[in-house]
């Protein structure tokens, strides 16, 4: 599981460094693409934070430049690296409870929620990447193909 969820984290640090990138290209300043891409990254801290019992300076809204979006997408990254080496095979099954935006209850296992912050940056980097091309630009090619092609070539 450990190695998994490493290179699962590996290709989400790397897919929005992407972005990040053809941002900073681009020139690009829509205020959408930054609050997507700051809420994602807010998801990530406040989950993680969660997993370790502890508690977060970030809210799910905050929004960053792009300076901090790269600064915080690569903490987070580590963070979540070291959460990841740190949980053994008993810990990725131990239940964790919590709140969802609408306030709503849940309960699931350790492994599911970091499945969960996984498919909630693909979700937002599809939508980023769509708004991108909405504005006459070209969008990164991150897909998790491509991150293997750029795995392959190291």
């Amino acid at each position: 599981m450990n190695d998994f969820l490493t290179k699962q984290f590996q290709y989400s640090h790397w897919a929005t460094c992407q972005l990040l990138n053809s941002i900073e290209e681009f020139d690009i300043k829509d205020g959408y693409i930054f609050k997507m891409l700051s809420h994602n990254l807010n998801a990530q801290f406040m989950r993680l934070a969660m997993l370790k019992g502890e508690t977060t300076k970030f809210t799910i809204w905050d929004e960053f430049s792009l300076s901090d979006l790269k600064k915080y997408n690569d903490e987070s990254y580590q963070i979540a690296l070291d959460f990841i080496n740190k949980t053994n095979q008993i810990g990725w099954a131990k239940i964790v409870e919590g709140k969802t935006l609408s306030g709503d209850s849940f309960k699931m296992a350790v492994s599911d929620m970091l499945m969960h912050l996984i498919n909630h940056g693909s979700h937002h980097r599809g939508q980023i990447a769509s708004k991108i091309r909405e504005l006459g630009h070209t969008s990164p090619n991150f897909g998790v193909l491509q991150f293997n092609i750029m795995l392959s070539a190291l």
